[in-house]
């Protein structure tokens, strides 16, 4: 279910509680798949855009890639031109949390994001078979600015980071 109002000056509710909606019909891409999930919005608009919202939610599943992503809350505020936001994520082959914030003025964007993840298993998920049935481990900080993505500059850090593969460990403390 999808439900959406918009007062007459201009602030707007929305609801989407859904147990399965095909997502990949609406994005035709076929690397998407089902949706299942209970999100809420609010927020203002002016000038014909969205100049502020709040959103929190569930996601229950989320099919990607062909693997079942499962249980990933959010919680974003947008407000003059600003994102910020957490995600966490307590998937059994992704377990993550995720602070960042995305702003965008006029001629640069700003972005700050820390992470911290507790198991990452690239080939669990299909995103890398590289390492066959690693579980990564670790903390990465990045805070960049630019103009677009290719004269990004800035500063990332890794750190307490672990490869976890069946018979062997590599650390980066």
């Amino acid at each position: 279910d999808l439900y959406y109002s918009l007062s007459k000056n201009n602030v707007f509710s929305c609801n989407l509680n859904t147990k399965s909606i095909n997502i990949n019909k609406l994005f035709e891409n076929n690397k998407f798949g089902t949706l299942s999930a209970d999100i809420v919005g609010q927020g203002r608009i002016s000038s014909g855009k969205i100049s502020q919202a709040d959103i929190k939610g569930h996601i229950n599943d989320f099919d990607y890639n062909n693997y079942k992503y499962s249980n990933i809350s959010l919680d974003v505020i947008s407000k003059n031109n600003k994102i910020t936001g957490k995600i966490k994520a307590s998937d059994p082959n992704l377990d993550f949390n995720m602070d960042g914030s995305f702003q965008n003025n006029a001629d640069r964007s700003y972005v700050t994001i820390k992470v911290s993840i507790n198991h990452l298993k690239p080939k669990a998920i299909n995103i890398a078979e590289k390492w066959g049935d690693a579980d990564f481990q670790g903390n990465i900080v990045a805070d960049l600015k630019g103009s677009n993505l290719n004269d990004m500059q800035g500063s990332i850090g890794i750190t307490n980071m672990v490869m976890q593969m069946p018979e062997d460990a590599f650390e980066i403390k």
